[in-house]
């Protein structure tokens, strides 16, 4: 109980201090994004990403049909066209395939300020059939990689024999924990959507940031040579 209490504590005050200021609150929508986007190397440091400003990732329901993504997109009147051919399904092969999410990228019609990309990930995130939206990031000045949000995270305990933090800190932030890495069983993959108290970015800094684990990383996806090609 008393562990319970304490992960209560420190979720409220990180979120006060790192939430309030950029995230999913409408009202808060036009403030400063400088320095929002980054995630946690092995030892610990912030690696900084620069976010795109006319390109967006969409995660569906893995029930939705083609022709109702690609309806809705298009009716958004936001995005240049996009058709089915430009929809990413998941792998089934793939290790935790049955919790990914059908993609899209979208390509914005005229660029937009940090804020204005938040207003629009939020309003998507309204829809029945989107499980979760988010930013797409250049790797370099040139932009010969790209790195896109996903719906995963990465969590490494201290103690595979004591996961009383990691249950209690899921709940705490609606995420959920998905799978145990059966090579390493202090390494744990969690799951955020827009239900989640943030976006698996946010989450893996979230948690990292508690000082109750021992690493963390996000699930960016990533591609090289071509954006459209950021998926599974």
């Amino acid at each position: 109980m008393t562990s319970r209490i304490f992960i209560h504590v420190v979720t409220m005050l990180l979120l006060a201090v790192s939430f309030v200021s950029c995230t999913k609150v409408p009202e808060m929508m036009h403030c400063d994004c400088k320095g929002e986007f980054y995630y946690r190397n092995h030892e610990g440091n912030k690696i900084y990403l620069n976010h795109l400003n006319d390109w967006l990732i969409i995660g569906f329901e893995r029930q939705a049909k083609a022709e109702e993504i690609v309806e809705y997109v298009n009716k958004t009147g936001l995005f240049k066209k996009v058709d089915i051919a430009h929809i990413s399904y998941p792998d089934s092969t793939r290790w935790l395939s049955e919790h990914y999410n059908t993609l899209l990228i979208v390509n914005i019609k005229q660029q937009k300020t940090c804020s204005q990309l938040k207003e629009i990930i939020l309003m998507l995130e309204q829809s029945s059939i989107v499980e979760y939206a988010g930013n797409i990031f250049c790797g370099e000045t040139n932009c010969s990689t790209w790195w896109a949000t996903g719906f995963c995270f990465y969590v490494t305990v201290n103690d595979e024999n004591d996961l009383d933090d990691l249950y209690a800190l899921s709940q705490e932030t609606n995420t959920l924990i998905i799978g145990q890495n059966e090579f390493d069983l202090r390494s744990f993959v969690l799951k955020a959507n827009k239900y989640s108290t943030g976006n698996s970015l946010q989450m893996a800094n979230f948690y990292f940031e508690t000082g109750l684990f021992e690493s963390t990383g996000p699930g960016l996806l990533f591609s090289k040579g071509s954006i459209t090609g950021l998926g599974f």
